[in-house]
């Protein structure tokens, strides 16, 4: 067959493959961009997801503000920026070619579209250059398309390409290098080496984590074709090695290339906040997959996208079989022993894959670390994955090649076709892609960018909370918006933060996420020409505050020298001024109450693992036992909020009396002594006013007589446990958007998850039996399913729950609680229909 022929075949079932994979998205091709290759509850397309593929079109489309004259090459204004445009340079090079095929399709039918066309050329292309591998391995066109159509079939491909990791799209380089080499060595074709040199170079400026791999794979791979090569030509060594220089010396140019380009990088990661020193094991570890997520038939096991594959297993085991057959009995053993040589690499490369859960608690991961320094920088073992396509594709041609020979031709067809469609079903159904609409607008932003430009000259810069240290995913929604408004923020989102960032701008603000905001910070940004604030109510995950997302959106809009500017949807903007006044000042919800994030049960803590106690009665079944023996038990390192309103709500009981100190850097603050006295459990409120207005500290409490038993301990607003209490839905830890007029949360199919969206207080009642109530409307068909009202004891596993249905107005739930335990109120959306939560009472009944 023709290259012409192949070319266009592959072209074909590349189109094939991907619709079969990422099914529905060929009907989104213009209006949506995949955001995760894996999405279990069926959730529908919905605007805006935060996640890598956000942040991977940001620096696309990068290049075409270059292009167009916005800014200039190697630059990045538009976010980490503190009023030094001419210091923000960009490490890379804005992940060329696919950066410049994004432009190219988006200027041609809009951004989704141009990300999608990128990603099917990238596939196209992988698979064409797999092909092209095949052929010196095989001549039979069957066999050398449905083994090459593994490289675009496979889960970890699509895990990377749909979740928007640029080596989703890099993957294409090492087949490229593969058949550079090959055209190369075999055929002592110069332009095989053009081919092997500009991939090379193609692959550090999109991928470089996925160069060090490639490149430690054309070098087994070279040296081993090399050697095959002289052998058969058995000709000199030295005049071997000069036809090699001569078709291979575009390679070394790639090669230098490719070093200088790194050592520009490494100057950039070294002064990162937590790569420089590279990554730890138990970083590692975290992130390695498991056998069972290798080989699981369920689907929603197939974390990493490192599902294997059960067809090329099968028929490999087949071959084997049959090759280690033909040894023994007709004494024919190079194929067998090439067999096994090949399964060998395979298997290595898993285990490999596996990292701290490889063989021996990941011995061949560690030694691999050691001897290959570069690998201590990556802490996702699964990208050895990206060199198995190629490896598993030219496996197969090599030693299958006799058992088709054996079989007739038409059972060699059945077969091939059998395995073909078996690969086919079985990693699709692994890849199960989930779908993120793009926002054409956002009027909290416009306000922003109008405003400025109607009171100054300047680029227009703002800063959006929640603050990150700058590696979270959830920046990425700033990073989008700021492209269609050119807003220069101060937020940004890369692998690698600059140590001054974390140091001279996190640190300094992050106490805002909490609602702590004071005139220095405010001065700080000022001095940037930083004048916005935007916060993102629905982009609020706990981990950023002590309390939810109302606390700091009433607390932004109380402060004295921040002017409500606009809000659209789930976006607030706020104008900073030079100096205070009490007319902007506005209460936006009331929020008598704090739900407490930081919550904590102190025996899980290993570090009191001596003074655990195993009981029933309390919350998770354990506490911690303060003594004279065991006189001091560590909670956690957490942020904390030290005002007059803010109490520590501990589970407690004994006779004796406890100090609550935490530890900042540089001093302790300890709480007064605080008696307890009670047989059974009871709820104490320690005074967190002594605290810092915002600081982030070790906290221990501390026995200072007597016996007492400590079960668990949250920060929050309120002194002892309630019986009747209505809560207005903002209030709550949600998804949603805030209509502050009534405190009602609105809840969209387009932009909220399925799932739980709502859920609180996680505070403790009164023993009784109550009733707890939940308002709400919809304009869905009467008897339409919205989701579900319940109660979570312990939370996340609901004890009772009742459906809520379109017609109705209310939905209840009556339960007895007997044991003082935090309890978890929760709505759990169905996402088919809008849904306005308007109010959560509950009252004591018994």
């Amino acid at each position: 067959m023709s290259t012409g022929r192949y070319t266009a075949l592959s072209l074909l079932i590349t189109l094939l493959a991907w619709a079969a994979v990422t099914w529905p998205l060929p009907l989104h091709v213009h209006t949506a961009i995949p955001n995760s290759s894996s999405n279990p509850h069926g959730q529908p397309p919905r605007y805006m997801i935060p996640g890598d593929h956000l942040q991977l079109l940001y620096r696309f489309w990068l290049l075409g503000d270059v292009l167009t004259g916005y800014s200039s090459w190697g630059t990045n204004v538009y976010e980490f920026n503190r009023d030094n445009d001419d210091e923000r340079h960009l490490p890379g090079a804005y992940y060329l070619p696919f950066s410049l095929l994004y432009v190219v399709g988006a200027k041609w039918g809009g951004a989704p579209f141009g990300w999608n066309v990128t990603g099917v050329i990238s596939l196209w292309l992988t698979f064409l250059f797999t092909v092209l591998i095949a052929r010196f391995y095989t001549k039979d066109p069957w066999r050398i398309l449905i083994f090459s159509a593994l490289a675009i079939l496979v889960p970890y491909r699509y895990h990377a390409l749909l979740g928007g990791s640029p080596t989703g799209y890099a993957m294409l380089w090492p087949p490229m290098v593969i058949f550079g080499l090959e055209w190369a060595i075999r055929e002592r074709r110069i332009a095989g080496g053009i081919v092997a040199g500009l991939a090379l170079f193609l692959n550090i400026i999109s991928d470089l984590q996925l160069f060090f791999f490639t490149f430690l794979l054309a070098v087994s791979w070279g040296a081993i074709l090399f050697t095959i090569r002289w052998r058969a030509d058995r000709q000199p060594l030295s005049a071997a090695l000069l036809q090699g220089v001569r078709a291979l010396w575009p390679v070394a140019v790639g090669l230098v290339a490719a070093y200088i380009y790194s050592r520009h990088l490494a100057r950039y990661i070294a002064g990162s906040e937590h790569m420089a020193g590279g990554r730890s094991m138990r970083e590692v570890a975290l992130y390695s997959p498991t056998r069972q997520n290798f080989l699981s038939w369920d689907a929603t096991l197939n974390h990493h996208g490192v599902y294997i594959g059960y067809a090329w297993i099968f028929l490999t085991a087949a071959a084997a079989i049959f090759l280690g057959w033909r040894a023994f009995t007709r004494s024919v053993w190079r194929p067998f022993v090439t067999a096994v040589a090949w399964i060998a690499v395979v298997c290595g490369l898993y285990a490999l894959a596996l990292g701290a859960n490889g063989p021996r608690g990941g011995a061949l991961y560690v030694l691999a670390r050691e001897l290959l320094p570069p690998l201590q920088m990556i802490r996702q073992p699964a990208r050895f994955l990206t060199l198995a396509p190629t490896l598993i594709t030219v496996m197969l041609c090599v030693i299958t090649a006799p058992l088709f020979q054996q079989l007739k031709r038409r059972t060699g067809m059945i077969l091939l076709v059998v395995f073909a469609g078996f690969m086919t079903f079985e990693y699709a159904r692994h890849t199960q892609v989930e779908l993120c609409l793009l926002d054409s607008k956002q009027g909290a932003y416009a306000a922003v960018s109008a405003d400025h430009a109607a009171r100054h000259d300047t680029p227009v810069r703002a800063m959006a909370l929640p603050i990150w240290p700058g590696d979270s995913h959830w920046s990425s929604l700033y990073q989008y918006y700021s492209t269609l408004y050119r807003i220069r923020m101060l937020n940004g989102y890369s692998p690698v933060v600059e140590q001054d960032y974390y140091r001279e701008v996190f640190e300094p603000l992050r106490g805002m996420n909490a609602g702590v905001i004071s005139d220095e910070q405010l001065d700080m940004l000022l001095a940037w020409n930083i004048r916005y604030v935007l916060l993102h109510e629905d982009a609020f995950p706990e981990v950023v505050s002590p309390f939810p997302v109302s606390h700091t959106l009433n607390r932004l809009a109380e402060h004295s020298r921040l002017e409500f500017l606009e809000r659209d949807d789930r976006v607030w903007a706020f104008r900073i001024l030079d100096t205070a006044d009490p007319h902007v000042a506005q209460t936006l919800l009331t929020c008598d109450v704090r739900f407490p994030s930081r919550r904590y049960n102190p025996e899980r803590n290993p570090r009191n693992a001596e003074a655990h106690v195993r009981d029933e009665t309390a919350i998770d079944d354990g506490y911690v036992r303060l003594n004279e023996e065991h006189p001091s038990t560590y909670v956690a390192r957490t942020s904390l909020v030290g005002q007059k309103e803010v109490f520590w709500l501990m589970r407690v009981r004994g006779h004796g009396a406890l100090l609550v100190t935490a530890q900042g850097d540089d001093v302790d603050w300890a709480s007064a002594e605080y008696p307890v006295e009670s047989d059974r459990w009871i709820w104490l409120a320690v005074a967190a006013r002594e605290l810092p207005a915002y600081s982030v500290g070790h906290v221990r409490i501390q026995w200072l007589s007597g016996e007492v038993d400590i079960d668990y301990v949250s920060l929050t607003s309120i002194r002892e446990p309630f019986t009747t209490t209505s809560i207005q839905p903002a209030c709550f830890f949600r998804a949603g958007h805030t209509e502050p007029e009534s405190g009602a949360v609105l809840f969209h199919p387009s932009r909220d998850p399925i799932g739980r969206v709502l859920y609180g207080p996680r505070l403790p009642f009164e023993a009784g039996t109550y009733r707890a109530s939940l308002e709400f409307e919809s304009d869905a068909p009467t008897g339409s399913p919205l989701g579900a009202w319940a109660i979570e004891r312990p939370e996340h596993t609901v004890y009772r729950s009742v459906p809520v249905l379109a017609g109705e107005r209310i939905a209840t739930l009556d339960v007895e609680l007997t044991d003082h335990f935090p309890v978890v109120y929760s709505f759990h959306f169905d996402s088919h229909y809008p849904v306005r939560v308007k109010n959560v009472r509950v009252e004591r009944v018994e």
